[in-house]
């Protein structure tokens, strides 16, 4: 029986069966050497189960499993939120089969968006651009990539992806870089007169509290204790980000007490949808003559203006929901060099000590002492001490009643003997006409470094 056969223009083969035997299939194929290769892959589907599996996968599916996975160990909405967005885009534009997803067709997404707009200029009625477009960031491309890297990864944990999740990856730079805008109290002033006191209440409540733009629209009157000292934020991005955060400055505190004195929110709610936010604030700005800002730079106020009175880095994050410092350090903290210079003169006259006079100076007498006592070696059946090393200086403390007076005496736990038989402790060295002999091993009250005087 022929592996491969063909009827009308269509190529067919025959496969192994579970159970024994074999079964026709159609490789859909036109082409000799094209249906020759499909008959293969099915020939490795019908024996290996798992490859079938995997060659079955949608890209589809994978990102549903992940997106589940996700919401099973317990991610904020605020995150899945995030992922869901990051996913919608891979399956829009990615192979619909996951075994077709290598990184040539990566390469392609990411070309693709790229040339997408964030943003799409906007045209009068003759053509003419009034605001100018922009073009998807690389990196939010950086983020999506991430996001396809952990559904492949997680895919493959099932049996669903034969390759490397690492290997599919492509290289990006990310254009990431951190925004600089804060508002000053001057400007929040300014945009009282120009916003309606309702829009004026959201933008008071962000700077005062650092809040979240999706937690502005769940804020309600109840959230603020009494005196505004601190204010709950019902985040959802994290379950840090749900937290108390303390009022400590007082143009923050005045700025909350703004804010529920205008707040219009209906049903306990402290404000009402904003839709046109971005647009109004821009239009604000415009009859200020400052410059733009957005609802994140906001909260990058809020930070700034604690650090710039002195609070430390740990203390901003945990008030606004970040799990460490890094962030206020690296975005919502970030000082300029004046506020920079200014905190570091403060900190030299507040914490700078007067110098300490220098210690007095304590008599030290200065005799030659014995450091150890001489190590001796056997060398013909007798014992010949090495030459002992003298000590340094010994600094005597003032309260000792011994200063100007004689060295204490030092032990030793051996005396020598001369060849005659009389004993001497004398100093440690080996004079003439000593060949020494250990005769006692006992301590001794020998004042060495004395004798030889």
């Amino acid at each position: 029986m022929a592996r491969l056969f063909k009827r009308g223009d269509i190529y067919y083969g025959w496969v192994p069966k579970r159970g024994g035997g074999v079964r026709r299939v159609s490789t859909s194929c036109t082409d000799q050497r094209a249906a020759s290769t499909r008959l293969k892959q099915l020939e490795r589907e019908a024996v290996n189960p798992a490859v079938a599996a995997a060659n079955a996968a949608t890209t589809q599916g994978i990102v549903d499993d992940y997106f589940l996975s996700r919401k099973r160990i317990g991610r904020a909405e605020g995150t899945l939120h995030h992922a869901k967005t990051k996913l919608g885009h891979l399956v829009r534009l990615l192979p619909a089969r996951v075994a077709d997803i290598d990184h040539s067709k990566v390469e392609g997404y990411v070309d693709t968006r790229l040339k997408e707009w964030a943003a799409a200029p906007v045209l009068n009625s003759r053509g003419t651009v009034v605001r100018e477009g922009r073009h998807i960031r690389r990196t939010t491309i950086v983020k999506e990539l991430r996001v396809l890297k952990a559904a492949l990864r997680h895919a493959k944990k099932n049996g669903l992806f034969a390759g490397d999740p690492a290997a599919v990856i492509p290289e990006l730079a990310d254009d990431y870089t951190p925004g600089e805008r804060v508002l000053t109290p001057w400007e929040l002033i300014g945009l009282a007169s120009v916003l309606k006191p309702r829009r004026m209440a959201v933008v008071a409540f962000a700077v005062a509290t650092g809040c979240d733009f999706s937690a502005l629209w769940r804020a309600r009157r109840e959230d603020v204790r009494e005196n505004a000292s601190v204010v709950h934020i019902r985040g959802t991005k994290r379950k840090t980000r749900d937290r108390d955060v303390p009022i400590a400055l007082a143009n923050q505190r005045a700025l909350v007490e703004w804010a529920l004195a205008n707040g219009d929110g209906p049903d306990g709610l402290l404000f009402s949808h904003w839709g046109n936010m971005r647009r109004e604030l821009h239009e604000a700005c415009v009859k200020l003559g400052i410059a733009h800002f957005s609802a994140n730079d906001l909260r990058r106020t809020f930070g700034t203006w604690l650090r710039e009175a002195g609070v430390e880095p740990q203390l901003i994050g945990a008030a606004m929901g970040h799990t460490d410092s890094r962030m206020v350090e690296r975005v919502y903290g970030r000082l300029t060099t004046d506020a920079l210079a200014k905190l570091l003169l403060e900190r030299v006259s507040r914490g700078a000590a007067p110098v300490a006079a220098p210690a007095p100076q304590v008599a030290v007498a200065h005799r030659p002492l014995v450091t150890h006592v001489p190590r001796v070696r056997r060398s013909r059946g007798l014992y010949r001490p090495e030459t002992a090393s003298l000590l340094v200086p010994s600094q005597v403390r003032p309260e000792n009643p011994r200063v100007g007076g004689s060295i204490p005496p030092l032990r030793t736990s051996a005396w020598l003997k001369r060849r005659d038989g009389a004993s001497s402790d004398g100093p440690g060295l080996r004079p003439a006409g000593w060949t020494g002999r250990a005769h006692h091993w006992g301590a001794t009250n020998s004042r060495f470094g004395l004798a030889n005087r």
